[in-house]
């Protein structure tokens, strides 16, 4: 999806891959999907462990597979999540646990003690991830041909590693003549990759405080070895790993909706934060063919975004009534329009 008045503003040539179309609202559908397809005949029951997107993905394929799923959900993740988990028939328990890393413990131990196949969306989990986040990469190669960056919002870096394998594949095929750099970011209150990429590091260090950022996506404090894998796709591709902070994420989320480009959620929001600093650094260049991939459906994180809309006016069924509570957007309306008019 092409934003040329972003882009023209910014100097590059800008567009954004929308996975919120995607069956469950996410990107998460691509690497579920070829897990799901792979799973043993005598799986009757998957339990997995997330903070929400992985848990509506895997609960609408564990219910097309007909096997059941059980999710231990972090913190109980956001109400819109845990609803379209439980609308697809899986058993849902919120994790009251101050880390993650408890709540992957916790279905690690009812997966070994009860018998259930482990199902975690992360590459130590299951490598056969990457094969479905890799389609990604292949849809951007077909559609556009080369490109020099993508920015990511990154979490576990699973989806960066995805398509970093896909670009590699694309461009062995010789279907592009050159591989972009990708581009991970990160909010500053979880941002474990960051903190590594900037320190030279191979691995990820654990976050010594719990994360904390408005992107519950993003809230991952020790990603282990999709974090290390991260790493050395950024590195390979010449890119980089920046951090935004939560008000940039709510800026980037509101002109996202304005510009008609997409209703997203907070992490989804997390590249297009990023573009600026992008410039800023040298991670982005003038004139570069940028990809910002936006990963997840607005309508899966409502709370965060509530701050930025006023409340909705109730009023008698007349004009008098609607001038009135109105008065300022009507000005507002005439303005925005000139001014559209005007950058056309």
């Amino acid at each position: 999806m092409p934003a040329r008045r972003w882009g023209r503003q910014l100097g590059i040539d800008l567009m954004f891959k929308d996975e919120g179309a995607n069956p469950s609202g996410s990107f998460k559908d691509r690497g579920v999907a070829v897990m799901t397809s792979g799973l043993p005949e005598q799986v009757n029951t998957v339990v997995m462990m997330s903070s929400g997107n992985a848990a509506g993905s895997v609960a609408l394929y564990a219910a097309l597979a007909g096997v059941r799923a059980v999710v231990f959900m972090y913190q109980g993740g956001t109400r819109e999540k845990t609803f379209m988990t439980q609308a697809y028939g899986a058993t849902v328990v919120a994790v009251n646990a101050e880390r993650e890393a408890e709540v992957l413990h916790l279905a690690e131990q009812a997966s070994a003690e009860l018998g259930w196949l482990l199902m975690n969306t992360v590459v130590d989990g299951n490598p056969l991830i990457l094969e479905g986040y890799k389609t990604v990469a292949y849809e951007l190669t077909l559609e556009l041909g080369d490109i020099d960056a993508v920015l990511v919002p990154v979490g576990s870096g699973t989806l960066l590693s995805g398509l970093w394998k896909g670009f590699r594949e694309m461009n062995a095929l010789g279907l592009a003549s050159r591989m972009p750099r990708l581009v991970g970011v990160q909010p500053t209150g979880s941002c474990p990759i960051v903190n590594a990429f900037d320190h030279g590091l191979c691995s990820v260090p654990r976050l010594e405080s719990p994360p904390k950022t408005i992107a519950a996506a993003l809230t991952l404090d020790d990603p282990k070895e999709s974090g290390a894998l991260a790493l050395r796709a950024v590195r390979e591709s010449d890119g980089a790993m920046l951090a935004v902070d939560d008000q940039s994420i709510l800026a980037a989320w509101h002109r996202l909706a304005r510009e008609g480009i997409g209703l997203v959620e907070p992490a989804g929001a997390a590249g297009a934060a990023a573009i600026e600093q992008a410039l800023e650094t040298g991670a982005l260049r003038l004139g570069d063919r940028v990809v910002c991939v936006l990963t997840g459906h607005g309508l899966k994180d409502i709370a965060p975004m509530e701050r930025l809309l006023s409340a909705v006016p109730v009023i008698e069924p007349c004009l008098s009534a609607f001038y009135q509570a109105c008065a300022g957007a009507i000005e507002r309306g005439q303005e925005d329009a000139t001014g559209v008019a005007n950058d056309l």
